[in-house]
């Protein structure tokens, strides 16, 4: 967000014709290209108070509300959005300025840390990130070309804020912070200040909201159950809190200005002469304004002075029109209009949308206002209220004629599925919806409820058969449309979240998985809204589709309109834990799920005993000890034979990769295991997929975005220490480079293939990794992945953790979901990144600059040393080494590497031409650019050598790699628990079996004796055996020593123990 250079002239940008001219008079500077731009959002902060705003220019009506960290004006008619960013931070407060020109929004970095650490999601790398908060007043007199006019860095020293309000003159930004202590300024935002011009600290109880009255006078700070006054120009308080806190009252007691008990505060609005605070009882207090008289700085410029029934629900909005009308909204989802008198003038009692989160009007100055209403479901609704300016009877203003102008999920979204013909998705809520977009069309479609059915009695004497058969019915289009309009107060049932979605192949299927651990398979017709499906199909309700292939003689196919034996949705009992992912094979006759505890398991479309075909659950596996980070299935083409074998992968955080064979699974054999590989010891993999072979899909001529399963060439794993690795199918480490997300964990990442503005057809079509990390950040780096900061292009994309990544159908987009709820489609340009990639120089050239002088020079010095000495023994030498002398310059440089790390920088060197062909000729030989370049992700940042930084790194480097080496030589469950970060045993004191350890220490890397490990270990001197006897074999005199050794060694011992062994002392 660029800050004005000068200071601002309303005057000047009102004068302004053009975005650029607005621009320029704002002192803002045009955006540069990037390669990756928000396209569409859908979604909304239905929390937020005041959270939507209207507007009309040009007789064209336009919402402006947040979603996120986005700011969306959307033009009512056409559905056209502006997207306005800037915020890192969710939107936490929204204000439009009285004249109806200016937008005022402000984030808060400390609901983000709340929400985080209730959900457990926080990652320390984010709390660096916490003080950029931002208070930003948007021009909006033009809405298709708003631009921000003023920005506010770091408001509440960085902790956000809570509540805006605009003065009476629009030139004043009054701030409520969210942070306790808290504290309440004033922003003079056309003036060239760059900070708040008074800020004073709230007494008393936390406040919520703000209000500002029409002369500028006075402004209230409001908080459950207490209420402040403050001089508007001098920001001094008045506290009312006790005039309304310290009685109770009867339920018929008018005349009594206090609350009830346990009755809160949850609004307030001033009138022409008087202020009304509404309740959580559904009551308006009514506060008078004092008579005129001389100025007491201590007075309470208003007094309780009445409290009237609004509402038999709490009310949550409340505002003035033309000092005319007052429209109130309550929590039982009702809208009234009062006069200033408070006399009832219309009522909205039949809008069926559940409780009211927040009301505006649009254009109360004409006969053809509309009341727009936000929900706490997350919809927007628009109430014609021309009635209200005519003399009508009771009927006709007891409007209920409403208008869903925008919808969004209403709850946390934790799973989304995308068609594979269509361009739709599906998301799950929380609560149990499924939630149909077209992202095409952007817009909202329809919501379902999946419940799952509890096990019959039958079950539990038969767990596997009964959890095939049992089924749940699913609701008539009516009944469906009842009860997702009573959402928000389906409370009766306790909600059974979704917490993973995916389509079959044929898109007509699509499986579910719920936090009680069942997994649902329904037609893809359920999901569609009645309008949306012919008589015959709505009346059949959608029997379940089979999949692709024919399914066994005898079966009913798909749509037949007579297969209503077959139920619209069946669930199973696949788990106990919530299930966390899905993945069909290709011909989706199998479906593989997974749960929170790292459990696989299978379930198939078979004949059953009586001969019809049904889904059954064939079998599990709990291989893995720990969440699996990803689960597919993929072809891979055997080079060598043509073959290809289907298989499906899973990779969890206990560093193990499994491999499932498909065609030896079923009923009768359950989940067969083809494979176990251990593809990380140092730190735990957070996000996987697979790697493509460039060659064959060019070949092959793959799909422009679709990654084609069969030409794979193994997997890209992501740790938790920033390290991106390319393994083959055989478990080999091919390629170690340094995460393009390095200051925080890749969690979910995906290959797609692109197509850029070039006239280099070799460019044109380029595979490109898209991730999105820990930290909210989405990002893109293009092929082949060799680490280069020039090849990757990264922004903040959400408000909340990111929670799934997927390509769509669209040309070079990708879609994104937050975990609140937010749907973000991006577009994507891959030509500003290859040209961002050619400006840095070709190939391993681009790494020169990254390095210091000196730095550079000491690389290049032992790499002419190597390159001499090696010249004796192998002429043909010219600027070039050995694969097997490039550690040595490695280490020379500073870094510890592992015996396993110089093996994988050896094959690293010999096998790097394997992504740029099918036939690669191994290589035993390296440049100076490949040896820095390997330098650079072994190194892990970009620290000058030296310096404090680079020493840092250098040490967790050493850790992490004599930490990994050590629990790869312990057995599974010991790596396992060392890695777990919920482990209750500190990584330190995790036991390391000793003997094991010695056995590595003399097999790998520099050999150490026995008698040396007990002398680092400051173990006792060995004592002699007198048992020992000359008359014995050297093979048994040695053999006993090894015993007596084997005594002398503890057979366990801490880690951290383990570490000061090699010298390094950790702190706990």
């Amino acid at each position: 967000m660029a800050e004005p250079t000068q200071p601002v002239s309303t005057a000047a940008v009102a004068a302004a014709t053009t975005p650029e001219q607005a621009e320029s008079a704002a002192g803002l500077s045009p955006e540069q290209p990037h390669a990756i731009h928000l396209a569409w959002t859908a979604g909304f902060n239905a929390s937020l108070r005041r959270g939507v705003a209207a507007v009309v220019r040009n007789g064209r009506d336009y919402t402006i509300y947040a979603v996120g960290n986005t700011l969306v004006v959307t033009d009512a008619a056409t559905q056209q959005q502006t997207l306005l960013q800037g915020h890192r931070h969710a939107i936490t407060a929204l204000a439009l300025s009285p004249c109806g020109q200016f937008v005022a929004t402000a984030d808060s970095a400390v609901l983000d840390a709340e929400q985080a650490e209730q959900a457990g999601t926080r990652d320390s790398a984010g709390a660096a990130d916490e003080a950029e908060t931002l208070l930003v007043i948007w021009d909006v007199r033009q809405p298709e070309n708003a631009f921000p006019v003023k920005t506010f860095f770091g408001p509440d020293q960085g902790a956000g804020l809570a509540a805006l309000a605009f003065s009476h003159n629009s030139k004043t930004v009054f701030a409520l912070s969210h942070a306790v202590p808290q504290t309440l300024s004033r922003y003079e935002w056309t003036l060239p200040a760059t900070a708040a011009l008074g800020t004073v600290a709230v007494e008393g109880p936390r406040q919520f909201d703000l209000a500002v009255d029409h002369v500028g006078h006075w402004l209230v700070t409001i908080g459950p159950a207490s209420i402040s006054f403050w001089h508007a120009g001098d920001l001094i308080q008045i506290s009312a809190t006790a005039q309304i806190a310290n009685h109770r009252q009867g339920a018929n007691d008018e005349a009594s200005a206090t609350l009830r008990h346990r009755e809160r505060i949850t609004t307030a609005v001033f009138l022409s002469k008087s202020l009304i605070t509404g309740t959580s009882d559904g009551d308006a207090l009514v506060w008078s304004l004092r008579a005129a008289g001389p100025r007491n700085p201590a007075q309470i410029p208003y007094v309780p002075q009445k409290k009237i029934r609004l509402h038999e629900g709490g009310v949550t909005a409340t505002i003035f029109l033309l000092r005319c009308f007052i429209v109130s909204a309550a929590q039982d989802g009702h809208l009234h209009i009062f006069d200033e008198e408070l006399g009832l003038v219309a009522w909205y009692e039949h809008l069926r949308h559940g409780p009211i989160a927040g009301v505006t009007f649009l254009e109360p100055e004409t006969k053809r206002g509309r009341i727009i209403i936000t929900t706490v479901s997350g919809k927007i609704l628009r109430v014609e209220a021309g009635s209200l300016y005519e003399a009508q009877g009771p009927q006709q203003r007891r409007s209920t004629g409403v208008m869903v102008a925008y919808r969004a999920n209403a709850d946390r979204v934790h799973a989304v599925a995308m068609h594979p013909h269509k361009t739709e998705l599906l998301a799950g809520d929380a609560a149990g919806w499924v939630h149909r977009w077209d992202y095409s069309a952007r817009r909202w479609m329809h919501a379902q409820r999946i419940r799952p059915t509890a096990p019959t009695a039958t079950t539990a004497a038969a767990p596997m058969a009964a959890a095939a058969s049992a089924t749940t019915a699913v609701a008539t289009a009516a009944a469906a449309a009842a009860a997702k309009d009573k959402q928000a107060s389906d409370s009766d049932e306790p909600a059974v979240g979704i917490t993973a979605l995916v389509y079959a192949p044929s898109g007509e299927l699509v499986a579910v998985g719920h936090t009680s651990g069942h997994v649902a398979l329904a037609a893809s017709e359920v999901f569609e809204g009645p309008g949306d499906v012919s008589t015959a199909a709505a009346a059949a309700r959608s029997p379940l589709p089979l999949p692709s292939p024919p399914p066994p003689d005898g079966a009913a196919p798909a749509g037949d309109g007579g297969g209503s034996s077959r139920p619209a949705v069946v669930s199973l009992v696949g788990s106990s834990d919530p299930i966390t992912h899905l993945t069909f094979s290709p011909d989706g006759a199998q479906l593989f799920y997974a749960d929170a505890s790292g459990l696989v398991g299978l379930i198939q479309w078979v004949t059953g005993p009586s001969g019809q075909p049904a889904w059954r659950l064939c079998g599990r596996s709990r291989l893995h000890s720990q969440p699996l980070v990803n689960l597919w299935v993929q072809e891979t083409l055997d080079a060598a034979s043509g073959a290809v074998h289907v298989e499906a992968l899973s990779v969890a955080q206990d560093g193990h990769m499994i491999a499932y064979d498909l065609a030896a699974s079923g009923v009768d054999r359950g989940l067969v295991a083809r494979d176990d590989k251990v593809v990380e010891t140092v730190s735990q993999p957070r996000a996987a997929t697979a790697y493509p072979n460039r060659e064959i899909q060019n070949r092959l001529i793959a799909d422009a975005l679709d990654l084609k399963p069969s030409a794979t060439d193994g997997v890209l794993v992501a740790t938790a220490h920033g390290r991106l690795q390319w393994l083959t199918p055989t478990g080999l480490c091919r390629k170690r480079l340094l995460a393009p997300s390095a200051a925080s964990p890749i969690e979910h990442m995906i290959v797609v293939r692109l197509e850029a503005e070039t006239d280099d057809a070799a460019e044109r079509h380029q595979h490109h990794l898209l991730w999105a990390a820990a930290d909210r950040t989405m990002g893109m780096t293009r092929f082949p992945l060799d680490g280069s900061p020039y090849a990757t292009t990264a922004l903040i994309a959400h408000a909340s953790p990111i929670v799934a990544l997927h390509p769509t159908r669209l040309p070079n987009s990708c879609l994104t979901l937050g975990e609140d709820g937010q749907i973000n489609l991006w577009q994507l340009e891959p030509t500003h990144l290859l040209e961002q990639q050619r400006g840095a120089g070709p190939g391993p050239q681009a790494f020169f600059g990254l390095f210091t002088t000196e730095e550079q020079r000491d690389l290049e010095d032992y790499f002419c040393y190597v390159q001499v000495r090696d010249k004796k023994t192998i002429p043909q030498l010219e600027g070039q080494i050995p694969a097997s002398d490039v550690p040595d310059v490695l280490q020379a440089m500073g870094l510890y590497l592992s015996h396993a790390d110089c093996d994988q920088v050896i094959n690293e060197v010999r096998y790097r031409g394997m992504e740029d062909t099918a036939d690669p000729q191994n290589s035993e030989y390296a440049d100076l650019p490949t040896v820095i370049q390997l330098y650079y992700n072994r190194r892990g940042g970009t620290a000058p050598a030296g310096s404090a930084t680079a020493r840092a790194d250098a040490t967790a480097l050493t850790v992490d790699n004599i930490v990994g080496a050590v629990l790869a030589s312990q057995k599974p469950a010991v790596r396992a628990a060392a890695l777990d970060p919920q482990s209750p045993t500190p990584l330190l004191a995790t036991p390391i079996e000793t003997e094991p350890l010695v056995t590595l220490l003399q097999t790998h890397g520099e050999t150490i004796a026995r008698d040396e490990i007990v002398g680092l270990m400051q173990l006792p001197p060995l004592p002699k055996d007198a048992a020992l006897s000359t008359t014995q074999s050297r093979a048994a005199q040695q053999q006993a020593v090894q015993d007596t050794l084997k005594r002398a060694l503890p057979p366990v011992m801490p880690l951290g123990e383990v570490l000061r062994l090699f010298g390094l002392s950790i702190a706990a």
